[in-house]
C-alpha cells in the first residue's frame, strides 16, 4: 500500500530565500535571513525540549526582533510586519507544482504538515496555487506542541485516519524527520540548498542537483520503488535496507548513516 504522503512547507516546499530582499532592506545585509531563521529554529527546539508551547507566529517575531538587537538595527511596528507578512507570498520551489500534481495524478495521498499557523499555512499554500493537490493542511498549533515533539505527526495521523507507519514524513530538515521517524513514520529527505542530512539519520535522501527537465529523469524515475516524480522519490523506508546486513550502498558511509543517497544521475552513492 501507499504510503500517506505528508510534506512539510516553509523550506521544503516554499523558498525562503525570497525574503533575502527584505532583509538586505531592512538590514543592510541579505545574509541575515538565514540568521533570522536559525534563531527560530532555536527557539522552535527549545520549546520542544522543555516541552512548552508557543505559537510560530510569536517565535518568528521574537527571532527577528533578537537580530535586530544583536545587529544593533531598529526595527519600528510596520517594518517588522512587512517582513514578517512575506511568509505568506513565498514562492514554491520551481519544481514544486509539478511534482505533487503528478503524485496526485498518481493516486497517492497527500497532506501537508507545518509548524505555522492553520490560516498562515492556507493562504501561502493558496498563493503559490499548490493548496488544491493536499487533502488536508494541518497545523502542529492543533496539537499545541511544535515540531519535532511527536504530538503534531501522531496528530496528522489521527487526522488523515491511519498509522503513523503508514505516512511518510518529506522534509528538508533533518530535526523533522527525527521527529516524525521517533512517532513511527516513515522518512524522506529532500535536499535543499545549504541543507544536509545528519549522518546518522536513516532516510532516503531525495537529491535535486539538476532542474526538473533534466534529460536523465528515466533512469532515476526507473530506480523508485514508488514513482512518486522525477526527482521526488517516495519509498518505503523498510524496502531499503538489507535485512541480512549493510547494503553495499553504504559502505563508504559511517556505520551510523545507511541512507541510500540518489543522485541526478540515477546512481546511487
Amino acid at each position: 500500500m501507499k504510503p500517506v504522503l505528508v510534506l512539510d512547507v516553509v523550506g521544503t516546499l516554499l523558498d525562503l530565500s525570497a525574503l533575502d530582499p527584505m532583509f538586505r532592506e531592512h538590514f543592510g545585509q541579505a545574509e541575515l535571513r538565514k540568521e533570522w531563521f536559525s534563531e527560530v529554529l532555536k527557539m522552535v527546539l527549545t520549546q520542544t525540549a522543555i516541552g512548552k508551547y508557543e505559537e510560530f507566529g510569536r517565535i518568528t517575531e521574537a527571532a527577528l526582533e533578537v537580530i535586530a538587537r544583536r545587529h544593533e538595527k531598529d526595527l519600528n511596528t510596520a517594518s517588522r510586519k512587512e517582513i514578517l507578512g512575506q511568509l505568506r507570498t513565498l514562492p514554491a520551489f520551481p519544481e514544486v507544482k509539478p511534482a505533487l500534481d503528478h503524485l496526485h495524478s498518481q493516486g497517492f495521498r497527500l497532506a501537508a504538515l507545518t509548524n505555522s499557523g492553520l490560516t498562515a499555512a492556507r493562504e501561502a499554500l493558496r498563493n503559490t496555487g499548490i493548496a488544491e493537490v493536499f487533502e488536508r493542511i494541518l497545523s502542529a498549533d492543533s496539537a499545541k506542541r511544535l515540531k519535532p515533539a511527536a504530538a503534531p505527526y501522531r496528530m496528522a495521523a489521527q487526522e488523515l485516519r491511519v498509522g503513523t507507519a503508514s505516512m511518510l514524513m518529506v522534509a528538508a530538515h533533518s530535526w523533522d524527520l527525527a521527529g516524525a521517524a521517533a512517532a513511527g513514520c516513515q522518512t524522506a529527505f529532500i535536499q535543499r540548498p545549504q541543507q544536509v542530512l545528519d549522518l546518522w539519520r536513516k532516510t532516503f535522501a531525495i537529491w535535486q542537483k539538476r532542474s526538473l527537465h533534466s534529460k536523465r529523469h528515466d533512469s532515476i524515475r526507473r530506480e523508485a520503488h514508488y514513482r512518486a516524480t522525477l526527482h521526488w522519490r517516495c519509498c518505503r523506508a523498510d524496502s531499503a535496507f538489507s535485512s541480512t546486513g549493510q547494503d553495499s550502498r553504504y559502505a563508504h558511509r559511517s556505520p551510523l548513516s545507511r541512507t541510500p543517497a540518489f543522485h541526478s544521475n540515477g546512481s546511487h552513492s
